[in-house]
């Protein structure tokens, strides 16, 4: 999931949100931004994570992002009702749009579930744009951003200066309908060398905005029921 999704379903898991709380929930996602495989930075309660966040609130929100917990993106990513993750499972209904793009067909649900996951963030951006601001405070927090250098560097980050970079780029990208469109646009023109036209993904968002309107609340219940169940059981 995207930033604010995931800072959202920490903070109504916790029933309270703060700055580290907020930096930790989107945390592996920074650590991708430089470098690190997925899933390695999402086996977000190993060792490394103990040993280099000091902070508890950045391992906490940490935990519950990541699919160890399980956190969102166990849901979202890895299965979600006995089958495929909930954003993978919306994917098969736009695989043929992303096709359309110029995408590989081997591709189509790992680039279509990120449109999904795209149009969760700007519905809850829209609905809860309050959130941002403990991202934005997270950003100048003292030593939090350092931690999370540390832990790059200690999970072998090809750039892990850059968490500054990723964290602004999430910031300035802040849940808009049009910068996601255009940053995604970006991102695949880059990896397939295609020159798609960012108006092209916005239009694939819009339906994805529609394909998830029935049932991605109730999606978000049972992942923040899920992650209460495994905070009470305790973090490994």
């Amino acid at each position: 999931m995207y930033p604010l999704s995931h800072i959202y379903v920490s903070y109504c898991a916790l029933n309270q949100m703060d700055p580290p709380t907020a930096l930790g929930s989107v945390l592996p996602d920074i650590l991708v931004g430089t470098g690190i495989p997925w899933r390695k930075a999402h086996r977000s309660t190993e060792a490394p994570f103990q040993q280099y966040l000091i902070s508890p609130a950045l391992r906490l929100g940490a935990a519950l992002h990541g699919i160890d917990l399980p956190g969102l993106d166990y849901f979202s990513d890895i299965s979600y009702r006995n089958g495929k993750g909930y954003a993978y499972q919306k994917a098969t209904f736009i695989e043929k749009d992303v096709i359309a793009l110029g995408v590989q067909p081997e591709h189509a649900a790992w680039r279509g579930h990120n449109f999904i996951e795209m149009a969760m963030e700007i519905k809850l951006s829209r609905q809860h744009p309050q959130l941002w601001q403990y991202l934005e405070e997270a950003q100048n927090g003292t030593n939090l951003l350092g931690q999370v250098e540390e832990l790059a560097r200690a999970l072998e980050a090809t750039y892990p200066e850059k968490v500054p970079q990723v964290l602004q780029r999430f910031l300035t990208i802040r849940g808009k309908e049009e910068a996601l469109a255009r940053d995604y646009a970006n991102k695949l023109n880059n990896f397939y060398s295609l020159s798609i036209d960012p108006a092209a993904c916005q239009t694939i968002i819009a339906k994805c905005l529609d394909i998830i309107e029935a049932d991605c609340q109730s999606f978000l219940s049972e992942a923040i029921d899920a992650l209460r169940q495994g905070l009470a059981q305790g973090l490994s």
